[in-house]
């Protein structure tokens, strides 16, 4: 009966499938993967010259904002800086490697996944 042919079905979808990518997994959870640059989370990013490096500034995004606009843009974001300024915040979208951070009030940097 149908029984049967689902059973048959279901184990021949297993065999198919190769290795664990295979499997759906749950969304990660994104601030799980981001690393504080060098230097630690509490500073502005800065490129190995020491220059603040090449970047997008966006103003009205909040943290979880910025983060999804640097994922959004691919291999063409390779870190975040967030600056609060008062009850702005402004987040950049880094394009060029961040090689670490300066202590600044209020700045974080992070690598993306």
């Amino acid at each position: 009966g149908m029984a049967s042919l689902w059973c048959q079905w279901g184990s021949e979808l297993r065999s198919v499938s190769v290795g664990p990518e295979a499997a759906p997994r749950p969304a990660p959870r994104p601030a799980a993967a981001w690393v504080a640059a060098r230097g630690g989370e509490a500073g502005c990013c800065r490129a190995a010259s020491g220059g603040f490096g090449v970047f997008e500034a966006v103003w009205g995004l909040d943290e979880a904002g910025c983060r999804a606009a640097c994922l959004d843009k691919g291999q063409a974001c390779v870190a975040i800086e967030l600056l609060r300024k008062g009850r702005h915040l402004k987040c950049e979208l880094h394009s060029a490697l961040v090689s670490h951070t300066v202590p600044v009030p209020g700045c974080s940097c992070w690598l993306r996944p």
